[in-house]
């Protein structure tokens, strides 16, 4: 037997799958960080001409957190951040720190010398972006709008349906009213959520003087590697190093295959796991199964969602709508009806079983050994089986031949 343990909410949980029928464990390739961040970033700082040519013209600097799955480290380097700015001549009653709602930085962490405002979606004021090429338009925290120069510091890291999250999402939704945000996931021309990411990138790409403290993350939530550039050279330096280090490319289709969410905080709802179930359906067969870990400790995460799912209809008559209006909250009903429609789908989690079953159709399962027991009394004992521990830390996909021989 191979032991393997999957993050689940704050903690972990195991499973253990027989070794003569298991095909792969998808892991990113580990990338050794071997440099003090704090150091590394001074020496980012130090380096970078043209910012520095902007903050010594003494004008407000904003620094916008986003979320990240190591608190200690965003913490750590918005703290350096700030007191790198204060050596470069940037008093601090000139820099604005500016937290996401879900940031998991807290006012009083971060020091009283600071202006430190945390943004509400429902209350803060905001500024609508313009030249934006959309057919809605954004209306972002005017904090972050008014400042001369602007600092987003946060994590990217791989989503099998935007592409990526992170950075951008940091600007657009994070820091977005809400009459706005909703405007963005619904009532759109039709369009895929890869889309949307692109999107954000070019809502960002708009804002001058625009610059990133960004990093990426090893699987155990170590410090890959980190960048402090302009915003679009940030952005596109680490998406180059995530597609290089996190790509998996499996052999097989898989009649099974394991997964969790990521854990805490992506999957603190059901409507947020689902962005991670097409890691798993890329590597499986028809009629397979996916053993979803993700512990919900907030529930479903929409009423939206939660209606589109109640609905029970087939994945195409959810399609055929989304082909009208694009609705995110829908799409992903849409992504859970066609896995459940197509394959065996087990969910281990905190929602009440009667719930999972009658709104979303999934197979509640107590532990994730039980439902590989449940699985491969169903498929039979000598199913293959694949496990992706952490979908947020893989791209994930399956050799062009093989997928091929699958669909004809």
């Amino acid at each position: 037997m191979v032991e393997v343990w999957l993050p689940y909410g704050t903690s972990e949980v195991a499973v253990r799958v027989p070794e003569e029928t298991l095909i792969d464990i998808l892991r990113p390739q580990t990338i050794s960080y071997n440099t003090d961040p704090v150091a590394d970033l001074k020496r980012l700082i130090g380096s970078n001409t043209d910012f520095h040519a902007i903050i010594n013209r003494g004008e407000t600097v904003c620094v916008a957190v986003g979320r990240s799955r190591n608190k200690k480290l965003l913490e750590q380097l918005t703290l350096s951040l700030v007191q790198e700015l204060n050596a470069s001549g940037v008093s601090s009653d000139k820099i604005r720190l500016l937290l996401t709602p879900d940031s998991p930085l807290s006012e009083t962490e971060l020091g009283t010398e600071i202006n430190v405002i945390r943004h509400s979606m429902k209350t803060s004021p905001t500024t609508q972006v313009s030249r934006i090429q959309s057919d809605f338009v954004p209306a972002i925290n005017s904090i972050l709008m008014d400042a001369p120069t602007r600092i987003i510091v946060g994590e990217l890291h791989p989503n099998s349906a935007l592409g990526f999250s992170g950075l951008s999402d940091i600007i657009f939704p994070e820091l977005g009213s809400e009459a706005s945000i909703q405007q963005e996931i619904s009532g759109r021309k039709p369009m895929i959520p890869a889309d949307l990411h692109k999107e954000r990138l070019d809502i960002a790409y708009k804002l001058p003087h625009l610059y990133a403290l960004g990093f990426v993350l090893n699987e155990d939530r170590s410090l890959a590697w980190m960048a402090f550039e302009s915003f679009q050279i940030c952005v596109k330096n680490l998406e180059e190093l995530l597609r290089e280090y996190c790509t998996r490319t499996v052999e097989k289709l898989a009649d099974i295959v394991i997964i969790s969410a990521g854990g805490k905080p992506t999957d603190e709802t059901l409507l947020r796991a689902v962005e991670y179930l097409p890691s798993a359906l890329s590597i499986l067969k028809r009629n397979g199964a996916i053993i979803v870990a993700a512990e919900c400790s907030a529930g479903h995460g929409n009423t939206e969602f939660h209606a589109w799912s109640s609905e029970k209809k087939e994945a195409r008559h959810l399609d055929a709508r989304l082909r009208h209006a694009f609705n995110l909250n829908g799409w992903k009903a849409a992504c859970l009806a066609r896995a459940v429609q197509n394959h065996r789908v087990y969910l281990i989690s905190t929602i009440p079983d009667h719930h999972v079953e009658s709104a979303f159709g999934l197979k509640p399962a107590k532990t994730v050994n039980a439902a590989l027991l449940s699985a491969q009394r169903a498929l039979g004992n000598d199913s293959k089986i694949s496990v992706i521990p952490d979908p947020t830390a893989i791209i994930s996909q399956l050799k062009t031949l093989e997928k091929k021989l699958e669909t004809e």
